[in-house]
């Protein structure tokens, strides 16, 4: 009988296996490729966007962008505040407004960036912190814009962010409540001590409350002071010597030129945080080459300090046009926003 097998016989095991081999692998390459092809997706839906608010206005880009859409009650929000301004244009600070359910604990001013090109970038961080579990509002931004070439002032500004608080606390966390009992009643005995004194502790209690107000108001009188803009009240200040010019003395005359020479150095040091009331206008103008775009700034405080230092005599015009050119100055100064300049490589990085 010859080795081959009969047309009705069984082919043996091992032939059948190797016939499944091939088609095991094509099912196991086909369940790696689908595998593959939806991890992407779901890596990308597992990542929102932060949600941003924008608004142009005249040569200007405001963006506002909150670091995550969900917080708890116990995390910090922060709020960044992009603006990009092109050349001859001042922006002023900042207005924070319409947040719900967020409290802004500080706003922080990053340095600006001036671009070859003149456009000018400028960041903020506001820090929120959350209120009450539930549906919040982070803030809108308004600036205000001045064309120094133009004159002209516009505003620009976004809308609220809403966002989502959720509590620290589960539905489900149980709640323990205490029972409180009053303490036992001490039996009766004759007048104590505490009941003669009584009056004069009261007296001392009250006397001490009445120093830690006072205290305390006074305190927070000098605080707000301190923190109020220099700039403001350099200007009314000024105002009030414009209004007496006319009837000045010699002598008045000379405490009102001293007056506008400290107010500028007060404004610039306010405005560029160096002391600048114990350096010199080269000394200034070496540390901040900025100061040299405000109008007449540096020559005014050299003819104060040229009056100043000769004493002779100024007529009452002279010192009514010192005194209008120094609340310019100021005028000038409350918008200024210092920059640092970098190389064109630096800006591209």
């Amino acid at each position: 009988m010859s080795d081959a097998h009969h047309p009705f016989c069984p082919r043996p095991r091992h032939a059948r296996t190797h016939r499944l081999i091939p088609v095991a692998l094509a099912a196991v390459c086909l369940f790696i490729a689908q595998a593959c092809s939806r991890r992407p997706e779901t890596t990308q839906s597992a990542t929102p966007t932060p949600p941003t608010q924008v608004a142009e206005g005249d040569g200007v880009l405001l963006s506002t962008t909150i670091d995550r859409r969900e917080a708890s009650t116990s995390e910090l929000l922060q709020l960044e505040i992009r603006t990009t301004a092109k050349a001859g244009l001042v922006l002023s600070s900042p207005e924070l407004s319409g947040h719900q359910s967020l409290e802004v604990l500080e706003v922080v001013r990053l340095p600006a960036i001036k671009r070859p090109d003149g456009v000018v970038e400028q960041r903020w961080t506001a820090i929120l912190e959350p209120d009450l579990p539930g549906s919040a509002l982070a803030p809108g931004v308004k600036l205000a814009i001045r064309d120094a070439n133009a004159g002209a002032l516009s505003y620009v500004a976004t809308g609220p962010i809403p966002v989502e608080i959720r509590s620290v606390l589960q539905p489900d966390d149980p709640i323990v409540v205490t029972e409180l009992r009053s303490a036992a009643m001490p039996p009766p005995a004759g007048e104590p001590i505490w009941h003669r004194l009584r009056p004069a502790v009261a007296g001392a209690v009250a006397g001490l409350i009445v120093i830690l107000v006072v205290a305390g108001s006074a305190v927070f009188v000098v605080r707000s002071r301190l923190r109020a803009p220099r700039i403001a009240s350099s200007r009314k200040t000024i105002a009030t010597l414009l209004l007496q010019a006319q009837g000045m003395s010699p002598t008045e005359q000379s405490r009102a030129l001293g007056t506008c020479a400290r107010v500028l150095r007060l404004g610039i040091a306010e405005r560029t945080e160096v002391p600048a009331h114990a350096m010199t206008d080269a000394e200034l103008l070496d540390r901040c080459p900025q100061l040299s775009q405000i109008p007449g700034l540096i020559d005014l405080m050299a003819d104060i300090e040229r009056i100043l230092c000769s004493g002779s005599d100024i007529s009452h015009a002279g010192v009514t046009d010192v005194l209008a050119r120094t609340d310019r100055a100021l005028d000038d100064l409350s918008t200024f926003i210092p920059t640092r300049y970098l190389a064109e490589s630096e800006v591209a990085a």
